[in-house]
């Protein structure tokens, strides 16, 4: 309701913030499951296990937080900024609990992306990636709307990002 009533009268220097936020909201958000990964996968080396379970019951928890979230909504439609912001301060009491990373640097070694990005294999995944992850968020920002203008519901929705997770 709140950003909604700022919106309201839609001029372009609110378009404009709105822009800018969600560039600077994108950047900091979508960095999170890289980090994620990394974490795993150094846990995983110093201690055992396999990534594919634990990636799996990544799956498991999106899956049933979309069910969750889903039926959340249709009953109320208002609250998807209160969900996300709720799940937002789980994650991070979550996430100081987290064992630090040991990370592969020596002290005051720093590292370069253009470095990186030399390395055609590195530069080809990254690319591909890219490309996979423009056609997953053009469908994750699309196909919600378009099920409401087919006559579905937030319950649905929920269900078909449930679908979606566990087909992985």
């Amino acid at each position: 309701y709140l950003i909604s009533a700022f919106f309201h009268g839609q001029t372009q220097e609110k378009l404009l913030l709105l822009a800018g936020t969600m560039i600077l909201f994108s950047a900091f958000n979508n960095a999170l499951v890289p980090l994620q990964d990394t974490i795993t996968l150094d846990y995983i080396a110093h201690h055992g296990g396999a990534y594919g379970y634990a990636r799996m019951s990544g799956t498991f928890g999106y899956a049933f937080m979309a069910l969750l979230a889903g039926a959340i909504l249709r009953v109320l439609p208002n609250s998807v900024f209160a969900i996300y912001f709720v799940t937002l301060c789980v994650i991070l009491a979550a996430a100081v609990r987290l064992p630090q990373a040991r990370g592969y640097r020596k002290k005051g070694e720093k590292g370069s992306v253009f470095e990186v990005l030399r390395d055609k294999e590195v530069f080809l995944i990254l690319l591909l990636v890219m490309v996979q992850y423009t056609t997953m968020a053009f469908g994750h920002t699309f196909c919600g709307p378009y099920m409401l203008s087919l006559g579905g519901n937030s319950a649905l929705i929920g269900l078909a990002n449930t679908v979606q997770a566990l087909a992985e």
